[in-house]
């Protein structure tokens, strides 16, 4: 995962700068009255939801502790994938915007913003209702697992806002950010069905952890101008985040054989996400 984060860190770092650097360039080359820069800050906030896409890889590991008269120890690595699930979220951004650029003589304009973006992503539940432990010396070994899951990212967007003279309140932009998330699984359940353990959660010893994942989305929009500094928006975003692990405590239960903590291993989880919100100038 570290050299995942490096790779983005370092081409977000160029993006960057070869866009100031077109931006200065520009600035430099077009003196003309009506190509005044614009710069601006603005703050929005928003809400909206979704779902997560269904098929996110889930495998879990542990061994349980038999003792040489019931066979010695199973080793418990198994494998499956989610099931779709809804969510809510919030959020909000702080952006700067310093320039309009003409793209032609049409009276089409793009406007380029930076902006740091905050946002929470309400519990949903991820559920496998067969994670299937194929090497297990029984001949089926399923589990059944329920992740409560609750999510805030952290973002860095370049956006690009494209209007045309004849309808100046109507924006359409588009953007992409990268970032981080922190990821918290809290009273996560994983049951045996096949041998059929009832009532028993294996995750028993502890079954809450949080783990750190990297963050990206494109995104696409309208603004509409309804005020002099206020705007109103709707958009839709693709949110990607990739794979994380998670460690849950052993099986604690006077019917069940003591076994190893868990660590639980997650894919990439990916949603889509359509959101309304509401932006003020400064």
């Amino acid at each position: 995962m570290g050299k995942i984060y490096g790779i983005n860190i370092f081409l977000f770092a160029g993006l960057c700068f070869l866009f100031l650097q077109n931006t200065s360039a520009f600035a430099k080359s077009h003196s003309e009255p009506d190509l005044t820069p614009l710069v601006e800050v603005y703050m929005s906030v928003y809400g909206g939801g979704g779902s997560m896409l269904s098929g996110v890889a889930l495998t879990q590991l542990a061994t349980a502790l038999y003792d040489t008269d019931h066979g010695g120890p199973i080793a418990v690595n198994a494998k499956g994938s989610s099931k779709s699930s809804g969510c809510w979220l919030v959020g909000g951004n702080i952006g700067y915007n310093w320039f309009t650029k003409p793209l032609s003589q049409t009276g089409f304009n793009v406007s380029p913003s930076i902006e740091l973006e905050g946002l929470y992503i309400g519990q949903h539940k991820i559920t496998s209702p067969r994670l299937n432990n194929k090497f297990s010396r029984l001949p089926i070994h399923l589990f059944e697992i329920v992740l409560p899951i609750d999510m805030g990212v952290a973002l860095v967007n370049m956006v690009f806002d494209f209007n045309h003279k004849n309808c100046p309140s109507l924006h359409g932009y588009l953007g992409v950010g990268w970032g981080a998330a922190v990821i918290s699984i809290s009273n996560a359940k994983s049951c045996q069905t096949v041998p059929l353990e009832s009532g028993i959660n294996h995750y028993g010893g502890d079954p809450s952890d949080t783990g750190l994942s990297f963050a990206a989305q494109p995104k696409i929009g309208l603004l509409f101008d309804c005020a002099s500094r206020v705007s109103l928006f709707g958009e839709y975003r693709f949110i990607y985040l990739s794979d994380s692990d998670y460690q849950f405590g052993s099986t604690i239960a006077s019917t069940h054989v003591a076994t190893t903590d868990w660590l639980l291993k997650m894919g990439p989880q990916l949603f889509n996400i359509g959101i309304f919100g509401i932006r003020y100038r400064l």
